[in-house]
């Protein structure tokens, strides 16, 4: 009886024992995991930052850009187009073409 209550005293010890370090396991699966997440949310954030600069920045090039396109569109008129030599359209050829690929015969 006495050899029995120490089998079942052994056998309990070694299952606290498996279940202290599973969930020594777990716990340090978690931690692992959830530091992963935090480093992976902090460098989103750093790569969003860089890229909302660079969005700022690429939209004042631009803007640079349209400001400088309408003031040489203001200043083009047709003495300055002839300066730089453009020709008046004497003959206005209109060009068409048949559509290559299409469902209907367009009444044909």
């Amino acid at each position: 009886m006495q050899e029995n209550i120490q089998i079942k005293s052994l056998s309990l010890y070694d299952f606290e024992q498996k279940m202290f370090w599973i969930f020594v396991g777990l716990i340090f699966c978690c931690s692992v995991f959830y530091m992963y997440i935090i480093s992976s949310t902090i460098l989103n954030i750093i790569a969003r930052e860089s890229a909302e600069r660079e969005v700022k920045l690429a939209n004042s090039v631009i803007s640079g850009l349209e400001s400088e396109y309408i003031t040489l569109g203001r200043g083009l008129d047709l003495n300055n187009a002839k300066v730089l030599g453009y020709l008046d359209v004497s003959e206005i050829d209109y060009v068409s073409r048949m559509p290559i690929l299409t469902m209907r015969d367009h009444g044909r």
